[in-house]
């Protein structure tokens, strides 16, 4: 009998013990809201844009090479900068983009028909930076809100989120094409918060980006934490709140 009730008696203890544990992490958690950008973030867009853009050639009959695909980046990137400052929209930059690359490469074609191909090929890639969907997976089980923010084209980060085992893990979805604004613009942010009704000391905004992500969640007043997988140096004149080389050191901060 009494060996029964000392069994019991640790039973009841030990269940007492982990409700304690889940009670304090709760009342102690300092966020409950992690903001991931996607690309370059959580999705390898790396890969996803060489796949992509090696279809494109191969379908415009332009030969594929690490040169041509580094011009194509460079200008691309120069768009995307130019978007993030409010100076082109996401459409032309969408077309834009091959138009300077064709005049590069001394080519004809259609820039509008190269974009379409290039936007559906890298809506079928959804391949998960490393660590990805097992850290969001410990993170989603220890209750917190993970959300999506975006600068991406609206179709395609449907069209990739659509076929991720990332998605049964993501709350909510701001992709700056449907808001009107996008990041690091206070307007984005306005949305996002007005959104989540939550203060902004409750949300953590992790990105690869500094320009994008970081600066955007600085200039707000949130705590951000940079990814930063190739020890880049950081431009900035301020500094994030955290700086993680790997993904999985988000479960040592979090």
């Amino acid at each position: 009998m009494f060996h029964v009730e000392h069994h019991l008696l640790s039973i009841v203890c030990f269940r007492v013990k982990i409700a304690y544990i889940i009670t304090r992490k709760e009342t102690t958690m300092t966020y409950t809201h992690l903001l991931f950008d996607l690309d370059g973030t959580l999705f390898n867009f790396d890969a996803g844009e060489t796949y992509a853009f090696h279809k494109v050639c191969d379908t415009f009959h332009i030969p594929y090479s690490y040169e041509v695909l580094s011009l194509y980046q460079r200008i691309n990137l120069s768009y995307w900068k130019a978007y993030e400052r409010g100076e082109i929209t996401s459409a032309a930059l969408a077309i834009a983009r091959f138009h300077d690359f064709l005049a590069a490469v001394g080519k004809d074609g259609d820039p509008a028909l190269m974009c379409q191909l290039y936007q559906t090929s890298l809506g079928e890639d959804c391949t998960p930076i490393h660590d990805a969907l097992r850290v969001c997976s410990i993170l989603h089980e220890r209750g917190y809100k993970l959300s999506i923010i975006t600068n991406g084209r609206s179709t395609t980060q449907h069209s990739r989120l659509s076929h991720s085992e990332l998605t049964p893990m993501i709350s909510d979805l701001f992709i700056s094409e449907e808001l009107g604004c996008q990041k690091p613009k206070k307007e984005f942010f306005d949305v996002v918060f007005s959104k989540l009704q939550i203060p902004v000391s409750k949300a953590l905004v992790i990105g690869d980006s500094l320009t994008s992500d970081i600066i955007g969640g600085i200039q707000y007043g949130i705590d951000t934490c940079w990814f930063n997988p190739n020890c880049s140096d950081n431009t900035m004149s301020q500094a994030p709140t955290y700086e993680i080389k790997q993904l999985s050191e988000l479960l040592s901060i979090l």
